[in-house]
């Protein structure tokens, strides 16, 4: 779990709610859209929304990478292999030739 203290609780009682940063819009926030609170959250009310339409891995000279490969990359050894699952297909391998 990360502790990026950018989503916390605010208020008591019936007027309690979540709340970014100061209260501030999630937009305007320090939000990095890494997923944690979706992964952590223990309601499932937080989910992750796709963008219809977007195929990251398109082309002959891509290849979709598994969580399990993902998470043997050292940038991705800390992300919650939850979250690489959920979004599946987001990341892809591609090699280019040499320009002549």
């Amino acid at each position: 779990m990360k502790n990026t203290f950018v989503l916390g609780r605010m208020g008591k009682g019936d007027s309690a709610g979540i709340a970014f940063d100061l209260n501030d819009p999630m937009g305007e926030s320090t939000c990095i859209s890494c997923g944690e609170c979706m992964v952590s959250c223990p309601t499932g009310a937080l989910t992750n929304k796709t963008v219809v339409g977007t195929i990251i891995g398109a082309g002959p000279d891509s290849q979709g990478l598994e969580a399990e490969e993902l998470l043997q990359i050292p940038v991705f050894q800390n992300v919650s292999g939850t979250f690489l699952e959920l979004n599946r297909g987001a990341v892809v391998k591609r090699r280019f030739r040499k320009a002549k």
